[in-house]
């Protein structure tokens, strides 16, 4: 297993920031040997098919008095194939 993940705040305004994230992750698995009641594969595909590989964090935060509050937040997870949609 490896990866790296990003991430930065920057401050616009005293009241407005951005968030932004960016994670990798990737998976490898040695099913050698490793004998189970669904078949060899059951091993490889739970753990490498159904981890997504990329995904993306961005938020905004406004806070235009100190009793008020606004975030929006995107975020985008890649396509993981064992499991369903």
């Amino acid at each position: 297993t490896y990866g790296a993940e990003l991430s930065s705040t920057i401050d616009l305004t005293e009241t407005w920031k951005v968030t932004g994230a960016y994670t990798y992750l990737q998976i490898f698995t040695d099913i050698y040997g490793y004998d189970t009641p669904f078949g060899g594969n059951t091993t490889r595909r739970f753990y490498e098919d159904n981890s997504p590989n990329n995904m993306v964090y961005l938020r905004n935060s406004w806070s235009p008095t100190a009793e008020w509050d606004f975030d929006v937040i995107h975020r985008y997870v890649d396509y993981v194939a064992f499991g369903g949609n």
